[in-house]
C-alpha cells in the first residue's frame, strides 16, 4: 500500500501488476473488484478455478489484441491471455515516492509468428486535484508511468507493440469521453448481438455512453478524435462518483489495436468495454492505448505519464466536477443528464 499526502491510498497487487485499489482519505475505493476477492477463502477459489481470474481493479496489458491475445488469429475461437504479460512475472521495488513494478518477458505475434521480448516498468506517485476551485468533495488521485522497451537489437525488431492501459469500474455507470469533434465510434466486438441504438449521445467535445446489460462488447476512437481525457460517472450508495484519466496522444502515432475482424483498419488510442460475464464479472472499462514502438516508428523504449482522479460527493457537485473536467455544453435536467442537442447514432453504430 502507498499512502500519498492527502491521504489517499493506493493498493497494488505484484500479480498482473496491479492497481487493486484507490481509496480517499474519506471513504471506499472507486474500482470495481471481483465480489470473490471479498474474502481470503473465496480469493483463493477464483484464483485457482480460470487459467485467468480477473480480479478487477487497473492494469496495463500489451496491444495488437489480435496478435496477443489470439495465438491462432484470424481464428476468434480461443482467446488466451499471455501469462508473460498477465500476471507475468512482476518484482517490486522501493522508490523515492513509493514502489515501482517490473516485468520482463517474451511474447509471440499470431500474424508474424516470431516472437519478441519486451520489458514494462511501472512506477507510482501522487496526483495533485488539477481543479483550481476546490468543491466539498472527496478527492483521491495518483499518478502512473509506465515505459515499454523491446528487448532486441534493432535488426531483430520487425513488429510493433504497444501499451494498453484498463481501468474497471462499477457497470451501472456511463463512460464520458472528450473529443475533438463529431465523431462516430468504431465497434471492436459486439457478442452476442449488435449494441441497441440510444447508447451513444454526442455533443461538441463530449461523448457519452451509457453500458448495456447482457452484451459484451468493446468500442474505440483514432487518435485525431479524442483529447487525452476519459471518464466514468455512476452512483455508488447514496454518492455518486466520477474518475477521470489524462494522458497524452500522439495524432501522429501509430495505434496497433485494431478491430478483430478488420486488422487493416487505423488503431484506437481510446476504448471502453462492458463485460457481463459469470466468470469474469459484470464491470465497465475504460481504455487508452499509447503509440506504438518497433517496426518503423524508429524507437525501441516509450515512456508515458497519466493522471488519475477521483471524485466522491453529492450529485450536483460531482456533474459540475465533470464538466468542468471533460464537457462542453452539458446541462442537467432533474434527475437525469442531458447533453444539449444529442446525437443519437443509428440502430447499428460502425
Amino acid at each position: 500500500m502507498i499512502k500519498h499526502p492527502d491521504g489517499s491510498r493506493l493498493v497494488l497487487l505484484a500479480r498482473g501488476g496491479r492497481v487493486a485499489a484507490l481509496f480517499s482519505k474519506k471513504g471506499g475505493s472507486c474500482l470495481w473488484l471481483h465480489p470473490a476477492l471479498s474474502s481470503l477463502s473465496s480469493a483463493r477459489l477464483h484464483f485457482q478455478a480460470s487459467p485467468w481470474p480477473n480480479p478487477g481493479g487497473g492494469r496495463v496489458w500489451l496491444a495488437p489484441e489480435i496478435d496477443l491475445f489470439f495465438p491462432h488469429y484470424p481464428d476468434l475461437r480461443s482467446y488466451q491471455v499471455p501469462s508473460a504479460v498477465d500476471p507475468g512475472r512482476y518484482q517490486v521495488r522501493k522508490t523515492r515516492d513509493g514502489c515501482s513494478l517490473v516485468n520482463k518477458g517474451k511474447v509471440r505475434i499470431a500474424r508474424s509468428g516470431r516472437s519478441i521480448r519486451f520489458q514494462i516498468s511501472q512506477s507510482f506517485g501522487p496526483a495533485e486535484n488539477p481543479l483550481k476551485k476546490k468543491p466539498r468533495v472527496v478527492y483521491a488521485g495518483f499518478t502512473q508511468r509506465t515505459s515499454l522497451e523491446l528487448l532486441e537489437s534493432s535488426s531483430r525488431i520487425r513488429d510493433r507493440l504497444g501499451l494498453w492501459h484498463l481501468l474497471q469500474l462499477p457497470h451501472t455507470g456511463e463512460v464520458w469521453i472528450s473529443i475533438r469533434g463529431r465523431v462516430r465510434p468504431v465497434i471492436l466486438f459486439s457478442n452476442p448481438k449488435a449494441l441497441p441504438s440510444g447508447v451513444f449521445r454526442q455533443r461538441h467535445r463530449l461523448l457519452i455512453h451509457r453500458t448495456v446489460r447482457g452484451c459484451e462488447y468493446k468500442v474505440g476512437l483514432p487518435p485525431r478524435s479524442v483529447t487525452g481525457r476519459i471518464g466514468y460517472l455512476g452512483r455508488q450508495g447514496s454518492e455518486w462518483v466520477l474518475v477521470v484519466r489524462q494522458f497524452s496522444v500522439d495524432s501522429r502515432g501509430h495505434y496497433v489495436d485494431v478491430p478483430w475482424h478488420r486488422p487493416r483498419d487505423a488503431g484506437a488510442a481510446v476504448q471502453f468495454c462492458g463485460v457481463d460475464s459469470p466468470t469474469l464479472g459484470r464491470f465497465a472499462e475504460i481504455e487508452h492505448h499509447g503509440p506504438s514502438v518497433g517496426r518503423g516508428t524508429g524507437r525501441r523504449k516509450t515512456v508515458e505519464v497519466c493522471h488519475t482522479w477521483a471524485y466522491r460527493g453529492e450529485r450536483k457537485k460531482i456533474l459540475q466536477i465533470a464538466k468542468a473536467l471533460l464537457a462542453v455544453g452539458v446541462v442537467t435536467m432533474g434527475d437525469k443528464e442531458k447533453v444539449a442537442g444529442d446525437q443519437i447514432f443509428g440502430r447499428r453504430a460502425r
